[in-house]
């Protein structure tokens, strides 16, 4: 089979098979293209995919037009759905949950074959191809939110763990999934203090067993959640609804009660966001 790796047009520097990957493929006999320059940003540089067996090609509908199956990261940007052959596999995450009309009418009448990362359940109902991507980007929101907060970037020039004499930030996580508990662990990790809210009181009680009571928990409801973002100095919304629109949690009034100079990253934004003014 003819397997094809794009560069990435919407600047995601994550690339979809590494090298690795890329000669497990090749030693079963598929024949895999890689655009050049795909990985540049990654450092996995065009002769690192040529040693495991690729073939390197020079456009974007080059790849395109020899796979048998495109093997994205990011979702199809307009650009390229011209390039979509009839009955072509395509392999993202798609999120066609919040894709235009276009998009969808596109891939319908071109009767290919799309699947969803986002989608791929285990045998337990699980997400395996997801999880990963859930912890990295939880993890990160917090390096994110110290980055933020500095007063050139408009934050309030708050430390997340505070100083001796000086309360640490108040962290307000809205969605304890996956996403949801990495950001705690990091939050905690940097000293903030947590404020964690999900409408599943199993997920709670696991947050409080694995963080031995540190973060507050408290059950998602408008009036908790107008509390708790009250008191913030950084919201993070990771709710997530398995192929479904986010919904909004945290509307355009509710945002009025936050203080001055707060941070909100919203890490459902892939599915819609969870905030009202998210776009």
């Amino acid at each position: 089979m003819n397997l094809g790796i794009p560069v990435e047009l919407g600047g995601d520097n994550r690339l979809a098979l590494t090298p690795q990957s890329v000669e497990l493929l090749t030693e079963q006999g598929h024949t895999v293209f890689v655009e050049k320059g795909a990985g540049d940003k990654i450092h996995f540089f065009d002769e690192k995919y040529e040693a495991a067996g690729a073939t390197i090609l020079y456009s974007h509908e080059e790849v395109f037009g020899r796979s048998d199956v495109v093997i994205k990261t990011e979702r199809l940007m307009p650009e390229e759905l011209a390039f979509v052959r009839q009955e072509q596999i395509i392999l993202a995450f798609h999120h066609l949950a919040i894709s235009d009309k276009e998009t969808v009418d596109t891939l319908v009448e071109k009767k290919a074959t799309v699947l969803g990362y986002e989608l791929i359940e285990d045998s337990e109902g699980e997400l395996p191809v997801l999880y990963p991507t859930s912890e990295i980007a939880g993890q990160m929101s917090i390096q994110i939110a110290s980055e933020c907060m500095k007063i050139p970037r408009g934050g309030k020039g708050i430390q997340i763990g505070g100083i001796p004499g000086v309360p640490p930030a108040v962290v307000v996580i809205i969605g304890a999934g996956t996403v949801g508990k990495n950001a705690c662990m990091a939050a905690l990790g940097a000293g903030a203090h947590v404020i964690m809210l999900d409408k599943d009181i199993c997920r709670l009680r696991d947050i409080e067993r694995l963080f031995k009571k540190a973060p507050v928990t408290a059950i998602a409801t408008r009036k908790s959640i107008e509390k708790a973002i009250a008191l913030a100095d950084v919201v993070i919304g990771s709710i997530l609804i398995k192929g479904e629109k986010s919904p909004h949690v945290v509307t355009k009034d509710m945002l009025q009660l936050m203080k001055k100079g707060s941070l909100i990253i919203d890490l459902s934004i892939d599915q819609g966001g969870c905030f009202e003014t998210s776009h």
